[in-house]
């Protein structure tokens, strides 16, 4: 499954099923594991690298994809790393932290996150900084909130919580979760979209 950020410009989040996402531009959940990827074009790689929003950005993300739709850098540029000094430093520092990838267009991003699930699914992605979507980081104050409300319960909190990219996604976007989740049906979304309707109210 690939899922886009809902930021995102409508031309990327066709790419995807379009999520909020706290971090990262989009992100491919297969096999029990989930890619958090962040897209970036080659200017603002470059402008941001410094920056202590990119640092946090890398701290929760698992590739980041340079989209250049504008072919301000061609892939031959790309792949030798020669002719710009500044850019070959930035991503020499990248990538010791983090892949990094280009894309020279919106469908060439499409395919590589299309790879990136393929991989995914075949077990032959291969990087260390892979996130296990089922571990203790999912037993969190946002499980317990969607196990409190009717219907839901521990257990299928926990399987609603690891659909998306992190359990506060989950919440944000209740009325996905029959979409996503096996054994969530449209009567329990619309129930928990009346208790979350009615908790507003008691809070005001």
């Amino acid at each position: 499954m690939i899922l886009i950020d809902t930021r995102e410009p409508e031309t990327y989040q066709k790419l995807g099923r379009p999520v909020y996402m706290e971090w990262g531009d989009a992100a491919i959940i297969a096999n029990e594991r989930i890619i958090r990827v962040e897209r970036k074009t080659p200017t603002d790689l470059m402008s941001s690298v410094e920056s202590d929003r990119f640092n946090a950005q890398l701290a929760h993300v698992d590739e980041i994809i340079v989209v250049d739709e504008d072919k301000w850098m061609p892939r031959k540029v790309w792949d030798e790393l020669y002719t710009n000094d500044r850019l070959r430093k930035t991503v020499n520092t990248l990538t010791e932290r983090i892949p990094v990838k280009l894309a020279v267009s919106i469908a060439d991003y499409g395919n590589i996150l299309k790879n990136i699930e393929q991989k995914l699914l075949d077990n032959t992605y291969a990087t260390t900084r892979v996130h296990a979507r089922v571990d203790a980081s999912y037993d969190t104050p946002e499980i317990g909130f969607i196990a409190g409300i009717p219907g839901i319960g521990e257990e299928l909190a926990k399987r609603i919580a690891i659909a998306y990219p992190a359990p506060i996604n989950a919440i944000m976007n209740m009325p996905t979760w029959n979409q996503s989740v096996e054994g969530v049906g449209k009567k329990k979304v619309d129930d928990a979209i009346k208790f979350m309707l009615k908790l507003k109210k008691e809070v005001k």
